[in-house]
């Protein structure tokens, strides 16, 4: 570690040489490093600590998060052109079913007597 050099008897230098750090110059760290990773199984818990691996439920609610941003956003700016003809072009078609579907409860006699109504009558 310390290496004193005599020059002289008056003169005194001490010369330090730093060692190398046996871990880092092996790259036994650096393995580790990578181990810890991309497998996970270390204490922490998590499936490693790359940006795609994060746990499941982390992910969710990040995800969560992100729609309710994005839904957020949506609301505050107006509809586009598209966006109503769409929407009033959903709302006919769901008046168009609901139609449908009264109809369809209807009982068969009163559709018949309906269409009875239409028929002209011959003499």
């Amino acid at each position: 570690l310390i290496s004193p050099n005599f020059l002289g008897d008056t003169q005194k230098t001490v010369h330090v040489e730093k060692q190398e750090n046996r871990i880092w110059s092996s790259g036994a760290l650096s393995a580790i490093i990578v181990t810890l990773l991309f497998d996970g199984n270390h204490s922490c818990g998590s499936r490693g600590l790359l940006p795609g691996e994060k746990p499941e439920l982390q992910r969710v609610l990040e995800q969560r998060r992100l729609d309710q941003h994005r839904e957020q956003e949506q609301a505050l700016r107006p509809p586009s052109d598209l966006e109503q003809e769409l929407r009033k072009r959903q709302q006919k078609m769901e008046e168009v079913q609901k139609r449908r579907e009264e109809q369809e409860n209807v009982p068969e006699f009163v559709r018949v007597k309906e269409n009875l109504r239409h028929v002209p009558v011959s003499q």
